[in-house]
């Protein structure tokens, strides 16, 4: 009886496990010709590759517009916009998304962005990066609402977009 008890325990807590496991983020390390062969297949124009996790990565072509999200697993979506006040936004994933960022007066004079999503504003250090991953836990798809601030060592607000 015992026996049996501990066995139906053992098998409820393996199912646990199991489910567990089928839902958890990929973490296997991308292997590099993996990636290149996504970049090759996709015609990914002038890449440029940010690591955000061992088996994740965002993909930019400032030449097309374009930001890909890459996953170890395989999979993948790419996001194709025109610039709003030199700012292409793309790639939204729960928790991020990228910016290619070409306006200029951000590059030369931003410090740091706040990022407003539901009425509740953080703020992060910006190291003047032409192509930025964007990383918030509040950041939620399909639905961004958020609204991006970028500002110089005072303060002072140098460009503003809500996407």
């Amino acid at each position: 009886m015992i026996l049996k008890k501990i066995s139906i325990i053992a098998i409820l807590i393996l199912g646990a496990i199991l489910v567990f496991n089928q839902f958890r983020p990929d973490t296997t390390p991308v292997k590099h010709e993996r990636l290149m062969a996504f970049i090759e297949k996709e015609n990914v124009q002038d890449p440029v590759i940010i690591p955000i996790s061992q088996s994740n990565y965002y993909i930019f072509s400032q030449t097309t517009n374009s930001i890909y999200t890459y996953e170890g697993n395989g999979n993948s979506h790419s996001s194709h916009a025109v610039p709003r006040n030199g700012i292409v936004f793309g790639g939204l994933e729960k928790g991020a998304f990228g910016l290619i960022i070409n306006n200029q007066d951000i590059l030369e004079q931003a410090s740091q962005y706040r990022l407003t999503i539901d009425g509740k504003s953080k703020t992060y250090d910006y190291h003047r990066e032409v192509y930025l991953v964007v990383q918030d836990s509040r950041i939620w798809n399909p639905v961004p609402q958020v609204t991006i601030e970028f500002l110089n060592d005072n303060g002072k607000r140098i460009a503003e977009e809500t996407f």
